[in-house]
């Protein structure tokens, strides 16, 4: 198993936003994803993913092949919420 620490900017108000993650050959990791979102204020709000496509707090990560996609129910990025994303995945 691998791991990689992806930073993904400013979150989304209530929309998807696409990060490449750059791994190539990646066989497996949505069901591996933590994210940490951090607002302006301080505050953090801590994900970890134990499904795949699950929402959590109004935030759903997902992974495939090329990128990291990151849904928002709520205006996280008008919050001043950036995002981190960490993959732990399997190479082909």
């Amino acid at each position: 198993l691998y791991c990689k620490r992806i930073d993904c900017g400013s979150l989304p108000n209530s929309g998807q936003k696409e990060v490449a993650h750059n791994i190539s050959n990646l066989v497996s990791a949505e069901k591996y994803v933590s994210a940490e979102f951090h607002a302006q204020e301080g505050s953090t709000l801590y994900i970890n993913i134990e499904s795949p496509g699950s929402t959590v707090n109004n935030v759903r990560v997902r992974v495939n092949s090329s990128v990291v996609r990151i849904n928002t129910a709520n205006s996280f990025g008008s919050l001043g919420y950036t995002g981190i994303v960490y993959l732990v995945y399997e190479k082909g």
